[in-house]
């Protein structure tokens, strides 16, 4: 496992988007993605943060980090 501030990991995989997605069931998810050279990144956001903006993340960014777990399944978390 091993974490990243917000900083570091746009260095590595490129500018972050906040997408948010609707389930089946009706329920909203958001979820990062970052994009370098064409290749995107999904990042998962922990079932603690909710529905965060772009902006809040922005505005929070020193409390949060992004975790890589095995297999590049990434996890945005509180630190």
């Amino acid at each position: 496992m091993e974490r990243f501030s917000l900083n570091e990991f746009a260095l590595l995989y490129g500018k972050m988007q906040v997408k948010v997605a609707t389930m089946e069931d009706g329920t909203k998810i958001s979820y990062c993605t970052f994009t370098h050279n064409g290749v995107e990144t999904k990042v998962d956001f922990d079932n603690k943060l909710g529905l965060l903006t772009a902006s809040e993340i922005s505005a929070r960014k020193l409390d949060l980090c992004i975790v890589e777990y095995e297999h590049k399944e990434f996890v945005l978390t509180e630190k």
